[in-house]
C-alpha cells in the first residue's frame, strides 16, 4: 500500500523538512511546503511564483498579477529554489517516484487577482492564461528535477483544489462581496486539468466535503486524494466508477494537527469498511493524512505516519 504525505510541514528549515520526508515517506517522497517561512511560501504565493511569463505581487487583499517582478515574487522563487536545492541534497542518488504539489488551476484562479483586483476566475480567458502559465512552470520544474535526480522513475504532480466544491457550486464571493464568481463549465475544468497532463502522474487533492467526484473522474488525473472521513453513501458509487475508469483513490484518514490517534485496529476497520462499501480491495488504496501537516509538530508527523504504516501492514496481513 502506498503511503505518502499531502505536502506541507511545519518549520522553516528546508533541509530538516527534506530529511524528515526522506525518513518517513520513502515510498513516495515529496518536496515539502513550509508556509511558516512566510510571504512566498504560503499556499498561493508558492504556486504564483512558479508562473511563467506572468508576474505577481502580494497586496493587502491577496496575491495579484502585476506588470513586473517585485520583491514578493523574488522571495517566492527564492524559497522554492531553496526547497528544491535541499531536496536534491537529501535525495541525491534516489531511485523511484517523487511528488510535487501546486495549487490547482481552479483554486489558484479563485484566489489570485487580476490587475484590477477581481478574481482571475471571473474571466475565462484570464483563467486559461494563468493555468497555461502554471502548467509551463510545473513543466520547467519537472525537467529540472529529472536533470538533478536521474534515478527518479516518475514525478507525481499533485493539484491541490481545496475550493473545487465551492467553485462548482458558485459559492465564491466576488471582490465586492455582493456577487458570486462565475462557475466554470465542466468542459472548461476538464480542459484546464489537461494542461498539466504531460508525461507525469497527476493526482488531485481536496479535503473539502462533497468533492465533485464524477467531474474529476472525467479529467486527466490518475488519482483522487480526498478526506475519507467525509465520504458517505452518496459517494460510494461515484468512487466505484472512478475505480472503474482506472483511477486510484487515496484515503486521507488522519488529521493534520497534533491530537489523539485512535487504536490501529480502529483505523484498519474504518478503511476496510469504507473500501468494502465502495467495492475496492482494502489493500488497493493509498493512505495519507486528510490534509497538510503545517500545523503539526515533528513528533506528531512521525507518530501519525507510523500509525499509517501499521495500518497498512495489518491490512495487508488480513488480505492475505
Amino acid at each position: 500500500m502506498l503511503i505518502t504525505g499531502i505536502g506541507s510541514l511545519s518549520g522553516e528549515n528546508p533541509e530538516q523538512a527534506a530529511q524528515l520526508v526522506f525518513d518517513l515517506f520513502a515510498e513516495l517522497p515529496f518536496i515539502p511546503e513550509l508556509p511558516d517561512r512566510g510571504v512566498g511560501s504560503d499556499f498561493i504565493g508558492r504556486s504564483a511564483g512558479m508562473l511563467h511569463d506572468l508576474h505577481v505581487d502580494l497586496q493587502p487583499s491577496g496575491w495579484r498579477i502585476v506588470d513586473k517582478a517585485g520583491a514578493d515574487e523574488r522571495r517566492s522563487q527564492g524559497a522554492m529554489s531553496h526547497s528544491v536545492d535541499a531536496f536534491h541534497e537529501i535525495f541525491d542518488g534516489f531511485e523511484g517516484r517523487i511528488k510535487i504539489q501546486v495549487a490547482g488551476p481552479l483554486t489558484l484562479a479563485a484566489l489570485l487577482e487580476t490587475s484590477r483586483a477581481g478574481a482571475i476566475l471571473s474571466d475565462e480567458i484570464a483563467t486559461k492564461d494563468v493555468a497555461q502559465s502554471l502548467a509551463y512552470g510545473v513543466e520547467l520544474m519537472v525537467a529540472d528535477l529529472r536533470r538533478r535526480l536521474p534515478g527518479v522513475t516518475s514525478i507525481v504532480v499533485q493539484l491541490d483544489e481545496p475550493l473545487i466544491t465551492q467553485i462548482m457550486r458558485g459559492a465564491i464571493k466576488s471582490a465586492s462581496g455582493f456577487g458570486r464568481i462565475r462557475i466554470p463549465s465542466q468542459d472548461e475544468v476538464i480542459s484546464l486539468v489537461a494542461l498539466f497532463a504531460r508525461d507525469n502522474e497527476l493526482v488531485m487533492h481536496s479535503c473539502a466535503e462533497s468533492v465533485p467526484i464524477e467531474l474529476i473522474g472525467r479529467t486527466a488525473v490518475n488519482a483522487l486524494s480526498l478526506d475519507a472521513t467525509l465520504v458517505g453513501r452518496a459517494e460510494y458509487d461515484l468512487l466505484a466508477e472512478l475505480d472503474d475508469r482506472g483511477k486510484s483513490i487515496w484515503f486521507g484518514i488522519l488529521g493534520g494537527v497534533d491530537g489523539h490517534l485512535p487504536p490501529v485496529s480502529t483505523t484498519v476497520t474504518f478503511v476496510q469498511n469504507l473500501a468494502r462499501n465502495i467495492g475496492l480491495p482494502p489493500g488497493g488504496v493509498a493512505l495519507t493524512h486528510r490534509c497538510g501537516l503545517a500545523g503539526s509538530s515533528p513528533h506528531y508527523v512521525q507518530k501519525s505516519t507510523k500509525h499509517l504504516s501499521e495500518v497498512s501492514q495489518e491490512l495487508q496481513e488480513r488480505s492475505e
